[in-house]
């Protein structure tokens, strides 16, 4: 006979009975409030084994997720940097070899982790992205106008050109190597030209990177 497993049970103002596999792998269950708690369980046992398939899909994309604690590795232009969490009388990031060094005042919870290697990040895109743009700019058809650039944190794309001129990179993309920042600098600069992906969008691309299919296909892996 198979027995209960752990769970978290949430009463509601509803008319049937529904598990939940949680952020954390565990498992919630929410259930109208007069259903008996023998028949909660009853439920749970009879879908045990989706609940235990769920939960063990849930721990692997904790174990994909980027943690942010001390000895973690994460990626910066496209190499392994660690993380090395201290205490510190302030707030402050700096990367010596292929170790960041995080000082945190009080508390190295891994958001306040998370919040400071994110400011660290817009930091440096600010710097890398400025100086790639520039570059690039000068590499592109006369009169190309100079854009001006945003930076956010994206989760589909890797940047965005609009009508008004502005380039807008994802933050994270300075995680990649040079080739693949390289490569979405360009693309949107090509898009001062050609809002669209026409042929003439892309004569201008080979034109100014020619192998901008190699580059595509290194940056689709991440």
């Amino acid at each position: 006979m198979k027995t209960v497993m752990a769970y978290k049970l949430k009463r509601q103002r509803r008319k049937t009975l529904a598990i939940h596999i949680l952020e954390d792998a565990s498992v919630e269950v929410r259930a109208p409030k007069w259903v008996a708690k023998r028949d909660i369980e009853a439920f749970v046992i009879q879908r045990r084994d989706w609940v235990t398939a769920q939960q063990d899909k849930m721990r692997e994309k904790l174990v994909l997720k980027p943690q942010f604690s001390d000895g973690q590795v994460h990626q910066y232009l496209g190499k392994p940097v660690r993380l090395k969490v201290q205490e510190g009388k302030r707030s402050s990031a700096n990367l010596e070899g292929d170790v960041l060094h995080l000082a945190l005042s009080g508390s190295n919870d891994p958001l306040r982790v998370k919040q400071l290697w994110q400011r660290w990040c817009r930091e440096q895109a600010q710097s890398v992205f400025s100086l790639k743009l520039a570059f690039w700019l000068s590499k592109m058809p006369e009169n190309t106008p100079e854009p001006q650039l945003k930076l956010r944190i994206m989760r589909r794309r890797w940047g965005s050109c609009s009508s008004k001129r502005v380039i807008t990179l994802n933050t994270f993309l300075v995680a990649l190597p040079d080739e693949c920042i390289d490569y979405v600098v360009v693309h949107e600069l090509c898009h001062l030209w050609e809002l669209n992906h026409s042929p003439a969008f892309y004569q201008l691309l080979a034109r100014v990177l020619p192998d901008w299919r190699d580059r595509e296909q290194v940056i689709r892996q991440y």
